[in-house]
C-alpha cells in the first residue's frame, strides 16, 4: 500500500467511518491539497473500486478539495422525503432530477456562493429540524454541538454521535489489523 493511498484511507476512515460502516448516508472532508498531492487519482481510484460508495468532489480549488463520501441509494432516499424536498425547492433545487443532479447543485452553489450553502445538512443526514434551526438562528443558540448543531431531539443526537464514534473506533481497529478500505465496507 502505498503512503498516499494508507494516509487517504485513513483520512477516509476518520471522516466518513459512519457512511463507510453503513451507518449515514454521506459525510463531507475538506482536504489540503499539499497533504494529498494525488488527491484526484485517490478519488478516481476509489470511485472504481468501491461498490456502494462513491466520492463527489463538490469543490477543487487551488489548495483545497472539498468531497462528499456518499451512499448513492440510502442519499436519494433520504432526499426524497417531502420535508427535504419542500426545503430543497425553496433553496432553488431542481427535485425532478436524480442525485447526481442534485448534488451537480450543490457544488456549484458552493463554488459560486460567498456564503456556504446551510442546506448542505440535508445532504449530510442531519435532521431537518437541526437543518432548519441551524438556518433561522445562523448557527447560535443551539442546544448541543457535536457532529453537527443540535436543534431538535438532545437524545436521539446524543446517541447519533455515540454510534458515530464507535463506527470510528470500530473501522480504526479494523484498519489497524490491516483490513483495506475496501474490506472495511464489506464489513458494513
Amino acid at each position: 500500500m502505498s503512503y498516499f493511498k494508507k494516509s487517504f484511507e485513513q483520512l477516509l476512515i476518520n471522516h466518513c467511518a459512519p457512511t463507510l460502516k453503513g451507518l449515514k448516508s454521506s459525510n463531507m472532508i475538506n482536504i489540503n491539497k499539499a497533504d494529498f498531492p494525488n488527491i484526484e487519482l485517490e478519488i478516481n481510484y476509489f470511485n472504481k473500486n468501491s461498490q456502494n460508495l462513491k466520492i463527489k468532489v463538490l469543490c477543487n480549488c487551488s489548495k483545497k478539495i472539498l468531497i462528499l463520501l456518499y451512499n448513492p441509494s440510502m442519499l436519494s432516499i433520504q432526499l426524497s422525503k417531502d420535508t427535504h424536498i419542500k426545503l430543497l425547492k425553496k433553496f432553488n433545487y431542481s427535485f425532478d432530477a436524480k442525485i447526481d443532479i442534485l448534488l451537480d447543485e450543490l457544488s456549484y452553489k458552493i463554488s459560486v456562493n460567498k456564503d456556504f450553502p446551510h442546506e448542505i445538512g440535508l445532504f449530510l443526514g442531519y435532521p431537518i429540524e437541526d437543518v432548519i434551526g441551524f438556518i433561522e438562528f445562523k448557527g447560535a443558540n443551539f442546544k448541543l454541538c457535536g457532529y453537527w448543531k443540535v436543534y431538535g431531539d438532545e437524545n436521539k443526537a446524543r446517541f447519533l454521535f455515540t454510534c458515530y464514534n464507535y463506527c470510528k473506533d470500530f473501522a480504526f481497529s479494523e484498519f489497524k489489523k490491516g483490513k483495506d478500505i475496501y474490506q472495511i465496507i464489506k464489513c458494513a
